[in-house]
Formats: C-alpha cells, sequence, structure tokens
C-alpha cells in the first residue's frame, strides 16, 4: 500500500529560499576568509608559506564543492516546489468543474 504523498509549498519554498540564503552566506564568508588569508601570505617564508599556500588552495577547494552543494539544493527545492505547484493545480483544475 502506498501512502499519499503531502506536501506543503510555502513551507517548501521557505526552505528553497532558506538554503539560497545560506549558499550566499557561505560564498560571502569564503570569498572574505580567503582574502584575508591571501594578504596574510606574504608575511610568510620558507616552508611555512608553502604550507600556507596548499591549506588555502585545499580549503578553497572543498568550499567550491560545499558551495556548489548548496546552490543545487536550493535550486532543486526551489524547482521541486514550482514543479508540484504545477502539477497540484493542473489536478486541481478539473474538480473546480464538479458541482455537489
Amino acid at each position: 500500500m502506498t501512502t499519499p504523498l503531502r506536501v506543503n509549498l510555502a513551507d517548501l519554498a521557505t526552505s528553497a529560499g532558506q538554503v539560497q540564503d545560506q549558499h550566499a552566506a557561505f560564498v560571502a564568508a569564503h570569498t572574505s576568509s580567503l582574502g584575508q588569508m591571501e594578504a596574510a601570505q606574504p608575511g610568510w617564508i620558507g616552508t611555512s608559506a608553502a604550507a600556507l599556500a596548499a591549506l588555502i588552495q585545499g580549503w578553497d577547494a572543498e568550499a567550491a564543492i560545499l558551495g556548489g552543494r548548496l546552490a543545487t539544493d536550493g535550486t532543486g527545492l526551489a524547482t521541486t516546489g514550482r514543479a508540484l505547484a504545477s502539477t497540484d493545480a493542473k489536478n486541481a483544475a478539473p474538480l473546480t468543474t464538479i458541482t455537489v
């Protein structure tokens, strides 16, 4: 036996917006942090400078992956919400002509 799918479209839209906001905040914070780390690099020398450069590069790569996931999830939630709303409206249209 299957269970009917119940979706609160308003909550889904809110969730999509929150994830998209989190993505924007993450990107802004990472960009700021990256700028500060890069500005500090000239003060480092030798193997410490190389280690810092590698660390920054690794953090930037990881942040790009996480940022991409947040962007994909936010877009996916928004797209799913629009598709469900469209399907719901399309399926409800024939019911509006029924009279009791």
